[in-house]
This record gives structure tokens, sequence and C-alpha cells, in this order.
């Protein structure tokens, strides 16, 4: 916790001899939870604070390049291209952001409930075993029968191997390569991501509060502790340009299904947009 502490004071400026700058995205349409927290934190550090606000019609203009940049059909992180785009604008290289949080600190509802994840998992197995890789199969199966046995510190270990170089940290390192920037994520750091695993569970999650001790370390900071509860990425942010295009995808998904049969039983409207985006040039 001591250290904990240290690390958020010296986020706070309190060592610094420069004004720090913070960044935060939220749709030009409408004003989020998110976005007043960020507010108030950057208030609390005396930061100077720049909101990205783009409205859907820019996101839309700028989805297809968004796709081709992380060369995925991953949506859930457009928000990132918009926060590697005003970095450049404003003669930044090099920033950090929090992605691996909840990856570290159980800030998923998966943690409070193995068994459930566990479920999932071998359901998802079986319905997608003719997509997978043998060897991508035989990963997952020990993950479920680890997880079985209750074996907590399993999750974390498949999250810094697979879920996050594949998921979450392609499009923060490639929407940033395609402005010129370097994101960096400090809650991924090496020692540090080794001292959380090695915390005793209770650290970590305390009865239905996850992120626990990151919690107590920002209020040790004098920082706002939000408590909030957890959404779908990039849906706060840019609420409407999701609505949009899930309405879109309901409308091909047939075509696109017929079109693509192999990974037809994969596809939902979730997934179809990026699909289609790309499917159309």
């Amino acid at each position: 916790l001591k250290k904990l502490n240290q690390i958020f004071k010296i986020m706070a400026a309190k060592n610094t001899t420069t004004k720090l700058t913070t960044f935060s995205v939220c749709s030009e349409e409408y004003e989020n939870d998110d976005l007043i927290s960020a507010r108030e934190v950057s208030k609390k550090l005396g930061t100077n604070h720049i909101e990205v606000r783009p409205n859907k019609k820019e996101a839309m203009e700028a989805y297809s390049d968004y796709l081709l940049t992380i060369e995925d059909i991953n949506h859930r992180f457009v928000f990132y291209y918009f926060l590697a785009k005003a970095l450049q604008e404003e003669g930044y290289k090099v920033a950090i952001c929090g992605e691996g949080a909840d990856e570290m600190y159980a800030g998923y509802p998966v943690y409070r409930d193995l068994q459930t994840y566990v479920n999932k998992i071998e359901r998802t197995t079986q319905e997608y075993a003719g997509l997978m890789s043998q060897n991508m199969s035989k990963i997952i199966k020990h993950l479920a029968t680890k997880l079985h046995k209750g074996k907590f510190k399993e999750l974390y270990w498949f999250m810094i191997k697979y879920q996050l170089p594949y998921f979450q940290l392609n499009p923060v390192d490639k929407c940033s390569m395609r402005f010129g920037v370097e994101l960096r994520v400090p809650y991924l750091d090496l020692k540090h991501s080794l001292a959380i695993i090695n915390l005793n569970k209770k650290w970590i999650l305390k009865g239905k509060i996850e992120k626990s001790i990151l919690r107590e370390a920002f209020k040790e900071a004098g920082l706002p502790s939000i408590q909030r509860k957890k959404v779908f990425a990039g849906t706060r942010t840019l609420p409407d340009f999701y609505t949009t295009l899930t309405d879109l995808a309901v409308s091909k998904y047939d075509l696109l299904s017929k079109k693509y049969p192999k990974i037809a039983p994969a596809l939902d409207p979730i997934e179809l947009y990026s699909l289609d985006v790309l499917d159309s040039g």
C-alpha cells in the first residue's frame, strides 16, 4: 500500500517541476460518468486537462482507418484512435495509460465467480472448436482445468500471456503508432505485475469490491475513489456510434454469414460491423 501510495503521489505531480497534462475521451453528444470523474481527478492533481470529444460523424469517418490500423475486427477500442490523434496534435510523443489495471487488480466479474467463467470458456470452446488451432484449444482446456480447482492466479497468467497482447494491447500499440506516439502501460510493468500476482487474494478482492488495494491507494494519495459499475468497453465513450453500427450489422447478418460460412458460428452484431467495414473495403 505504501509503494502504491508513493506511485500516485508521483503521478500527482508532487515531485515534478512541470505541470502534467491529462487526456480523457468522450462523445461530443453527451457527458458520461468517466468524463466527470476525470475532471475531478484532474482538479485534484492540478493537471492541464484536455478533453477529446469526437462526435458520431467523426467516428464513422475514422472507423475504416481504425480497423486497418489495428489489423483486426476488434471494434471496442476506437477511442484509442482519437486519443492518439489528440496526443499527436498536442505535440506529445510519449504518454501513459491505464490499460491492464482491470486485469491485474481483478476488475472483472470473472475474478469473483471463477465457476461461471469456466462454464463460459468450456461452452465457447465447444461452439468454436472448428475455428481454434489445436494449440489454443489445449491452452484453454488447461486454463479451465486449473480454474475448476480454484487456481485464482492461473487467470492472471492467461490474461498476461494471451488476452492482453492479442486483445487490449493490440489497438493501444497500433493506434499510437499510427500517429507516431508511444503509449506506455505502467500497470503491466514486469516487477509490478509479479508483485500483484503474488499478493494474497484478500488484498485484491474484498467481498464484491474488486481492485480493493488500488482503491485504497487512491484514497491514501488523496484522489477520488470512484465506485461505478463496469460496462462494455467503449460503450460509455461513443454510445450513439455503436448503436448505429449495431443496427447496420443486424441488417447484414444473414448476408455476411453466408459469405463467410467458416466463421459464421462466431459472428454476432457486436463483432459483425467491423467485419462488414473490412469486407466492403
